[in-house]
This record gives structure tokens, C-alpha cells and sequence, in this order.
């Protein structure tokens, strides 16, 4: 199951999801399921120091009664993988552009995500083959 948010999703509440998660990032999808963007918590820094260099209250308080949407501050293009694609050339994807996951597709909808530490996962597994009798 992919922690996701939508375009129209606060950022407090995108930041709440996030925390609560403990991800730091989410995948914006629309209505249809579509990959819209991806909103971490660098967008959301990035957005409430838009406005000059607040004092530690005042950056509390941006987040508090800001107005910003998901949409305002998600990232794009997304950089997505299929279900197809192998875990090598996804691992090149992540070091190539210096991400920390990426959305899987299939037909422009949200399936899944693969995380750094996903890939650390397949790392350390044995192999099936491998596997002793």
C-alpha cells in the first residue's frame, strides 16, 4: 500500500502523512489514479521558507495557516519505472538522478513505489537460486 496525497491536499496534512509514515516523500496522484507529481519534505521546507528567513515560530506558523496545496509543491517530472523494469536498471535510475524512490507505473496509474531501502532489501536476500536444497 503507497502512502499517497492528492493535488488538492493540504500541506499540513501532507506533512502529518509523511510523519506519521515516517517517508519522506509521497506520490501526488489524481482522481484517476494518474502520477501527478511527488511531494517530499524538502518541498515542503523548500515552500514555507519561500517567503524570506522566518524566525523558528514563524516557520511553525507557515505551516499552520498556510493555504498551499500538494499541487503547489510537488515536484515533477516524475521519474517512473514499470513493473517490467529490472532491478539493475532501477538502481542506475536512483543514483543517475539522485532519488530516493521511484513511482512503478502501469498505464499512467500509481502501482507501487521502490525505495532505497527496497533495494537494500533484494541486496542482502539470497537468491532463490542460491538457496540450499
Amino acid at each position: 500500500e503507497v502512502v499517497v496525497a492528492r493535488p488538492e491536499t493540504p500541506i499540513k496534512q501532507v506533512a502529518k502523512l509523511l510523519f506519521e509514515h515516517r517517508i519522506g516523500a509521497c506520490p501526488v496522484i489524481d482522481e484517476n489514479g494518474a502520477l501527478t507529481g511527488m511531494v517530499s519534505t524538502w518541498d515542503l521546507i523548500f515552500a514555507l521558507l519561500a517567503e524570506g528567513r522566518p524566525s523558528s515560530a514563524e516557520f511553525v506558523a507557515r505551516m499552520h495557516r498556510s493555504k498551499c496545496t500538494a499541487r503547489d509543491v510537488m515536484g515533477g517530472p516524475v521519474i517512473t519505472v514499470t513493473e517490467e523494469t529490472d532491478i539493475a536498471e532501477i538502481a542506475h535510475i536512483l543514483v543517475q538522478y539522485r532519488v530516493n524512490r521511484v513511482p512503478v507505473v502501469r498505464d499512467a496509474r500509481l502501482v507501487g513505489i521502490i525505495s532505497r531501502r527496497d533495494m537494500l532489501r533484494a541486496l542482502v536476500q539470497e537468491p532463490a537460486s542460491a538457496a540450499v536444497p
